[in-house]
């Protein structure tokens, strides 16, 4: 077999010409890591959508049993101000209002929402900003409703605690017509999100927890059910005011992609790009190694050689960066 050795360029075209070459390689491998940078942003827009989705259907669901335990707050409210004018004293006030969970959301809002189209990153915006205003409005009840329990301790009242509990009644039923309002809109924008492909079940203390605030059970769903489901709500005891926290993987399951899948997308890649580059080395060592290329070559080729090497080792060092969590640097 006859083999030709390359030749030198002579001229500017010919010059021009290996630079191309160069040139159009690049290009092409910018666009093919571009092409996977797609497709992986588009796997992680997919896993964001349906996370949140999952989220927000909670949360919808959460928002429709407060307005249920809101309007079983209010009979009980008349009791305690009918007491306050000269009435019987009242049972023990209860109250039970579920947690509104925005974990997804503060997760991904900042990385997979930002390549959403931008109707949905505005519904998004405005469903969990509503949200926010409804955590603010039970927070706000909650605070109310530790003051009334404070009186399911006393037997009677003087002038100052009746005065004192009828601003607190009708503070009470402020918020509540406020949180139920907001609740109301926040359940129209969740619900135009549809219905998660693997909805996520509620923790076991919330249906019973409403039933006992309306007075449909005598149960207390804090002795029954486990404390790690309490911790999904907010309960109102007359000797029971702190729940204890639960760490929220628990309560809402994984929301995002897990670590042990990008630790293999990570080592993928990784070990994809070298193998790339050793295949690439391989090719030109073999020319040396049967002595069809020299490094007495002219400048030209080395210069080829150089730009072309370069760019692999650029390529490498990216993915590298990327794959260790340097990202900062890459």
């Amino acid at each position: 077999m006859h083999i030709h050795k390359p030749k030198a360029a002579h001229s500017l075209r010919e010059f021009l010409s290996e630079i191309s070459v160069i040139v159009v390689g690049i290009i092409i491998a910018l666009l093919l890591e571009q092409v996977v940078e797609a497709v992986n942003r588009n796997h992680e827009v997919g896993e964001a959508r349906e996370a949140l989705k999952a989220e927000i259907y909670q949360d919808v669901e959460r928002l429709t049993l407060e307005i249920e335990s809101g309007k079983c707050a209010l009979p009980q409210l008349d009791a305690y101000a009918a007491w306050a004018h000269g009435g019987p004293k009242p049972p023990p006030y209860r109250s039970f209002r579920p947690l509104l969970r925005i974990e997804t959301w503060n997760t991904v809002k900042a990385g997979a929402v930002a390549h959403m189209p931008l109707e949905e990153r505005l519904a998004l915006a405005t469903f969990y900003d509503q949200l926010e205003n409804q955590k603010h409005s039970l927070s706000v009840e909650s605070s109310i409703d530790e003051i009334i329990v404070g009186y399911d301790e006393l037997t009677t009242l003087n002038d100052e605690q009746r005065n004192t509990l009828l601003k607190a009644v009708a503070q009470a039923r402020r918020e509540l017509h406020h949180a139920g309002g907001i609740a109301s809109r926040t359940i129209d924008v969740g619900e135009a999100f549809g219905k998660p492909n693997r909805p996520l079940a509620l923790p076991a203390i919330l249906r019973p927890g409403v039933d006992w605030a309306c007075g449909r059970s005598a149960e207390d769903p804090y002795i029954s059910h486990h404390c790690s489901d309490a911790a999904d709500s907010h309960l109102v005891l007359t000797s029971r005011l702190d729940i204890p926290k639960q760490n929220m993987s628990a309560i809402l399951g994984s929301t995002g992609g897990s670590p042990d899948r990008h630790r293999t997308d990570d080592r993928f890649f990784l070990m994809a790009s070298a193998v790339m580059v050793a295949v690439i080395i391989a090719g030109f060592a073999r020319l040396y190694i049967r002595g069809i290329s020299t490094f007495a070559a002219p400048w030209p080729v080395h210069l080829h050689a150089l730009a072309f090497m370069g760019w692999v080792g650029f390529f490498m060092l990216q993915v590298s960066l990327a794959c260790t969590g340097r990202v900062d640097l890459h």
